[in-house]
């Protein structure tokens, strides 16, 4: 019974940061709607719950495949690009970045998106090369997926050191993973 309130609550949880992020994409103004929601939440999920990185791959698939679903783009994109970010976000955490820091979560933000805008990139390239999408214009993706990584990691390192202020598991736990 645990796990099914469990799955409820991501399914729940999934469709609030949907309506989230349509909510930031289309009333803020321009560099503020740039902001990344899913990797901001999965930077902050994979520091604060490291241990339910199963049910998050669940969520940012089912996450990717509603947004491709109803969205402009090319089916594909999203649905191949962030499970396969949050995977590697996920092996960055165990990795290199192995504490729960606001810094952490900061930066794992920051590679998140730039994995994800690298893989979403080559999809596009590769599609355009088949004959399924019109070449972008690859200067101005360059320039607003930097400013979406420099706000997202911004906006997740905020956010961290809120969670850090009121949660015990946002806090730096100083473990040791190796020994000397």
């Amino acid at each position: 019974m645990r796990r099914f309130l469990t799955i409820i609550a991501y399914l729940v949880g999934t469709y609030a940061l949907i309506f989230i992020h349509l909510c930031i994409l289309f009333l803020l103004p321009a560099p503020w709607s740039s902001l990344n929601v899913a990797m901001l939440a999965a930077s902050l999920h994979i520091t604060g719950w490291a241990d339910h990185h199963r049910m998050l791959m669940l969520t940012v698939t089912v996450f990717a495949f509603a947004l491709d679903s109803f969205g402009g783009t090319v089916f594909g994109l999203l649905v191949i690009g962030l499970p396969l970010t949050v995977f590697v976000m996920t092996r960055l955490y165990y990795r290199i970045f192995t504490n729960r820091s606001w810094y952490t979560a900061g930066m794992m933000a920051a590679a998140g998106v730039f994995v994800f805008r690298t893989i979403y990139l080559l999809l596009l390239f590769s599609f355009s090369l088949i004959g399924v999408t019109d070449p972008p214009q690859y200067q101005t993706l360059i320039d607003a997926f930097f400013s979406e990584m420099l706000i997202t990691a911004v906006i997740t390192a905020i956010l961290g050191v809120i969670f850090s202020l009121f949660s015990s598991r946002f806090k730096n736990d100083n473990r040791v993973y190796w020994q000397t």
